[in-house]
């Protein structure tokens, strides 16, 4: 947990590695700078590329990807995690499973969960400003929770700002539930954490709701 707590920019916080839980860069509800937000919804995509999810391909994250990931997160996170830390999760951690979503060479967004035992552990979703309003925060977290079932977990969990109904919104649209909260979790500004959990749906399963 090199990179201590991050505040959570448009997501759910971050997970285990940075001590905040699964931080979302979505939408504007936290913005760049503010705290809160979610990236499934909030925003249209922009930036002069498809806007499509059809021209988005999500693949496995290597290190050739980490410059496109630090403008994610730099563009996403008032207190971004370093270069390092994203290559510590890469190279040594063999708990962590990493994602990209690239659309015609740029990297627009990524995820990020933590496999251990029967449990994932989301440690971030985020979203480019650019590519928010197209619900590809919900094929990111559907991607973790597909990884997940495909490795026999059996459950998920994550934290999410208490202020960020965008988010969590999106969470219990894939069926996460509050069971908790951690106080002054988020080192930002002192605000509490849900702490959500899930059961984890079969591979290729759709989340509730239309």
């Amino acid at each position: 947990m090199t990179e201590g707590q991050r505040a959570d920019a448009d997501c759910t916080g971050r997970g285990p590695v940075s001590a905040e839980g699964a931080e979302f860069g979505l939408s504007a509800a936290k913005g760049p700078a503010s705290g809160s937000g979610g990236a499934a919804g909030g925003g249209s995509a922009g930036g002069g590329v498809a806007k499509d999810l059809s021209a988005i391909e999500i693949r496995r994250m290597a290190l050739r990807d980490l410059d496109g990931v630090m403008a994610v997160e730099r563009r996403s996170f008032s207190a971004p995690w370093s270069r390092q830390a994203f290559m510590t999760e890469l190279v040594d951690n063999q708990f962590a499973r990493y994602f990209v979503a690239e659309c015609e060479g740029r990297i627009v967004g990524y995820a990020g969960v933590w496999l251990i035992v029967d449990e994932g552990h989301v440690t971030n979703i985020a979203v480019d400003p650019d590519f928010r309003g197209i619900h590809l925060g919900e094929r990111l977290l559907a991607t973790l929770m597909e990884t997940c079932a495909a490795h026999g977990a059996r459950r998920m969990t994550l934290e999410v700002r208490v202020s960020n109904t965008v988010a969590q919104r999106l969470y219990q649209k894939f069926g996460f539930v509050s069971v908790g909260i951690r106080k002054g979790y988020y080192t930002d500004n002192h605000e509490d954490a849900l702490i959500m959990w899930a059961d984890v749906r079969p591979a290729g399963s759709r989340p509730a709701g239309p």
